[in-house]
């Protein structure tokens, strides 16, 4: 977090930073600056929900004296937007002709999900399904040719740049 302070000595001490309308602040940048330079803290947003929340600063002046500013609002989105593909995700040998699940876990992403299929290590790829349900299972009837570099790619309808490959090759024989 950012802010200025300003004040008639010439110095600010300190400024507080204060999340809604907490009374302990979130931050504090305590190095005495001249008046009108930027005041700065970190502060981990992991501790409050995501959401619309204020800031407001309380500074002091080297004699101790104090006021706040006016509370300025903000957004919190810590949501992670992403995929992982789970099963196959490396080293499993799927026999063709029989069925597994393919699985993956998902955050921040809604809509249904492309499912790819790679049997050169990710070189090229053939779709298995175009639009399915995000719901972290799909199972596969496992098709030939056989393959010791099969890879599965997972990646949303909606956003194409959020998508996993498994971590390594699997085996279809």
């Amino acid at each position: 977090m950012k802010g200025t302070a300003q004040d008639n000595s010439g110095t600010v001490q300190k400024v507080e930073f204060y999340i809604d309308a907490d009374s302990i602040p979130a931050c504090i940048d305590a190095t005495p600056k001249s008046s009108g330079s930027t005041f700065t803290c970190n502060w981990d947003t992991t501790t409050k929900a995501d959401n619309s929340h204020t800031v407001k600063t309380k500074a002091y002046d080297p004699a101790g004296n104090s006021a706040f500013s006016a509370s300025v609002s903000f957004a919190i989105n810590n949501i992670i937007n992403g995929i992982t593909v789970l099963t196959p995700n490396g080293g499993e040998t799927w026999p063709i002709g029989s069925t597994h699940a393919i699985q993956w876990s998902f955050s921040g992403i809604s809509g249904n999900v492309k499912i790819e299929l790679s049997r050169d290590g990710g070189a090229t790829w053939t779709t298995l399904s175009n639009s399915t349900a995000n719901s972290g299972t799909k199972n596969w009837k496992v098709t030939k040719p056989a393959t010791t570099q099969a890879r599965i790619r997972v990646s949303s309808v909606n956003s194409s740049s959020v998508a996993d490959t498994g971590n390594t090759n699997f085996t279809i024989q």
